[in-house]
């Protein structure tokens, strides 16, 4: 199964993209998309839109800010806004800020207890969920991030960014 979110709303296929069936939020931007614990998740320009029966039905939860990316750590949902990181604790009822509010986060992955995240200034690390937030370059936009091979890689302005992902050893 794989969904999709799209400037019209939210896909599902069931066999490998042969065919696609919108499942919800119809004519609505969806910029991110995310599966958690049985619920669904939709970034959207007007915060986050949350389903609990398989995209049959979707309540608003506005966090007051476009939502741009959305991802799970540590037990705990996080979105990426406009204006930093949101997380939430209980399934995205509740929204609290944990920082890089002057931000967009473009993306989330992690290493171990490691969160890493690519915004419009570069790649962030946090190994304390938000208490302290270490800038680890290159001072440009960055989107995508993946760790591969035990280094980190961000989509860069015409580039693609690389650190050895060791230097995240002892981070505090």
């Amino acid at each position: 199964i794989l969904y999709c979110g799209t400037n019209s709303g939210v896909f599902k296929t069931t066999n490998l993209g042969e065919n696609w069936k919108l499942i919800g939020l119809q004519n609505t931007q969806v910029c991110a998309f995310y599966v958690y614990n049985n619920y669904y998740f939709a970034g959207t320009n007007n915060g986050i839109r949350i389903s609990n029966d398989g995209g049959t039905s979707w309540a608003s939860n506005v966090t007051g800010d476009s939502v741009i990316s959305l991802y799970s750590f540590s037990e705990k949902l996080l979105a990426g806004t406009n204006h930093g990181v949101k997380v939430s604790t209980d399934f995205g009822n509740n929204w609290v800020s944990i920082g890089l509010n002057s931000y967009r986060i473009n993306s989330f992955t992690n290493m171990a207890d490691t969160l890493l995240t690519s915004t419009n200034i570069g790649v962030f690390a946090t190994t304390n969920m938000g208490n302290n937030w270490i800038n680890l370059g290159p001072k440009q936009q960055t989107c995508g991030l993946v760790i591969f091979d035990n280094k980190i890689y961000a989509g860069g302005v015409n580039c693609v960014w690389r650190k050895d992902a060791n230097l995240l050893t002892g981070v505090s």
